[in-house]
């Protein structure tokens, strides 16, 4: 994980050197390397799919044949694979054997899966519920960049109260979202989609609907967005990437004769950052499977 963003918008105004930057809310900031941040992924994941890539698991329920996706998927519709699991009982083990994409049409006479209207269809339809059948693995969606608005000082059933974050004198002034996440000191997700219902900047009390008392821990950070950090989500090495975007976007901003020289350099980084995923070693690609007798639903 790589430096706060705190830093990164320090540095993106260090290094732009216009009187504009001055004017710029970290907010403003923020939003440019966002936008950097997921065009990067967007990026990197067409020379190296596994790049971002997530695992999660599904329940088979039986008689269901249509499932809900992850929520965080980078592209909606778009998985890198589906697996089943299968009981390979020659060989006394549990294990996952890949599905195949298939189109609605052939769902009648093949067996496999196909994404419609932002959910995943099984076919056949199982005739038996298995907790975790279906492994899906799919490009996530990059945390949302955003520094730390509040230090939780206290916590209660629908109630979570916040200091200044920095130097825990005061009280923040306003917290301007509909959502917010919970994030510990090193920037680890905690929790996200907690409702902001209201915020009393006298007291410095969030009164939410989600009880996070559970999850999170006096000390922890609270940031705005339903799924935000307040690092980077890309490795260390994407990080001058971040700085030259935001400077860019600045300099854009103040119609500077600067970006120009400024495209040219992150077009340079972006290049050096696509041979480098590019070269990355894979993992062994799965073998097709076109007989899948012996699934068992």
């Amino acid at each position: 994980m790589g430096r706060r963003s705190k830093w990164i918008i320090s540095q993106v105004r260090e290094e732009s050197d216009s009187e504009l930057v001055a004017k710029l809310s970290d907010d403003t900031i923020l939003e440019y390397l966002t936008r950097a941040q997921d065009r990067l992924v967007s990026v990197l994941c067409q020379v190296d799919e596994t790049f971002f890539s997530k695992e999660d698991f599904i329940d088979l329920v039986n008689g269901t044949s249509a499932y809900t996706l992850p929520t965080d998927m980078f592209i909606k519709n778009r998985l890198i694979s589906v697996e089943m699991k299968s009981d390979w009982s020659r060989f006394s083990q549990t294990d996952y054997a890949p599905l195949r994409q298939i189109t609605p049409r052939e769902q009648s006479g093949i067996s496999g899966y196909y994404v419609q209207q932002g959910g995943l269809k099984i076919s056949p339809t199982p005739t038996q519920s298995i907790t975790d059948g279906l492994r899906l693995n799919y490009v996530a969606k990059p945390y949302r960049m955003d520094k730390r608005r509040g230090k939780i000082s206290a916590l209660a059933a629908n109630q979570i109260t916040i200091i200044e974050p920095e130097t825990g004198a005061g009280l923040p002034a306003s917290l301007p979202d509909d959502f917010i996440s919970i994030v510990q000191k090193d920037g680890t997700f905690v929790i996200g989609d907690v409702w902001n219902d209201g915020y009393n900047s006298g007291t410095g009390v969030i009164t939410t609907s989600t009880d996070v008392t559970a999850v999170a821990a006096i000390g922890d950070y609270v940031a705005l967005g339903a799924r935000s950090t307040v690092h980077s989500d890309l490795p260390d090495t994407c990080e001058r990437y971040l700085i030259e975007s935001g400077k860019l976007m600045v300099f854009h901003k103040d119609s500077s004769d600067d970006r120009v020289f400024q495209s040219g350099i992150l077009k340079e980084i972006e290049g050096e950052l696509i041979e480098l995923f590019a070269s990355n070693n894979r993992d062994a690609e799965f073998v097709q499977v076109s007989h899948t007798e012996y699934m068992d639903y």
